[in-house]
């Protein structure tokens, strides 16, 4: 081709802008071109080149894909920038719909066909650029979601075992307390908590069952002295004048016909010398009697 649209980029990379045609007298002359192209390129401070690939429908290559190889070689050497090839098919057809739209001559279209054909090749490769960046963007938002969900539930569990490890111990020392209110003072072992406050809180719950155990028992052992004391002391007060009195008190009720208050006056005298004899027992042994 005689011709070779150009088109340029914005700063963001985001829309192709078509610039000028580039004409020449002779296909095979291309040192004008080329000169003009690393015109643009310096002015416009040109990074990358696209340059358009033009394969037959059938997605092969002809002749012309061979002269835009070197074509391309020749860019990259005299501009010294990456050049990328890119499919051109069907945007001279896009080209002449959009001029045919905005009403240019068919005469005239010739000026502008390369420089919109150009603005086409250039705005498919932004936006595959574009959909490149954006279904990259998706995908680190995904990972990103997904690493905040694990977190969540990492943080979530962490924190339900650390809940756990707080009331577990708090019903457990609430049980003891109930237990212990009930009359379980049996030694246990403190409850097993990761706070030390609980831990210390424990130790001491089971300390105090201790010493209230130690306390009941030494009264239990204070209650057996003073009652035996008190058995002592009753027997020493027994004599015989006590004796005759009351075996007097019950014949003079059996003659007067108060069985049934002699009756009693007996059983408490029985009573009275169970306790004091025998201790309080209801049985005692023949060894014992001797």
């Amino acid at each position: 081709s005689k011709t070779v649209g150009v088109a340029v980029s914005d700063p963001l990379g985001l829309t192709a802008q078509k610039i000028e045609t580039i004409w020449r007298k002779q296909e095979n002359k291309l040192r004008q071109t080329l000169a003009r192209i690393k015109e643009l390129v310096d002015e416009y401070q040109i990074e990358q080149i696209v340059l358009g690939y033009p394969k037959n429908m059938n997605n092969t290559e002809g002749e012309r894909c061979a002269k835009t190889l070197e074509f391309k070689e020749m860019l990259e050497r005299r501009t010294s920038l990456p050049v990328i090839l890119w499919d051109e098919r069907l945007t001279t057809v896009s080209a002449d719909q959009v001029m045919m739209e905005s009403g240019i001559r068919r005469e005239d279209r010739k000026k502008y066909v390369d420089r919109i054909a150009a603005e086409f090749i250039l705005q498919g490769y932004l936006d595959s650029l574009q959909a490149a960046l954006t279904a990259r963007l998706w995908l680190e938002l995904g990972l990103v979601a997904v690493g905040a969900l694990i977190l969540v539930i990492v943080l979530m569990r962490r924190s339900a075992a650390i809940s756990r490890s707080i009331t577990q111990p708090i019903y457990a020392l609430r049980e003891r307390a109930q237990s212990i209110g009930r009359g379980d003072l049996a030694a246990r072992e403190p409850v097993v908590a990761e706070d030390e406050t609980l831990q210390a809180l424990s130790s001491s719950l089971e300390q105090m069952a201790q010493h209230l155990q130690q306390q009941m028992e030494l009264n239990r052992q204070e209650q057996d002295k003073l009652r035996a004391m008190e058995l002592a002391l009753l027997q020493s007060q027994i004599n015989p004048h006590f004796l005759y009195n009351t075996l007097d008190t019950i014949i003079w009720l059996v003659e007067t016909g108060k069985n049934e208050q002699a009756v009693e006056m007996v059983t408490s005298l029985s009573n009275f010398f169970r306790s004091s004899l025998s201790k309080g027992r209801d049985i005692i042994t023949l060894g014992e009697e001797e």
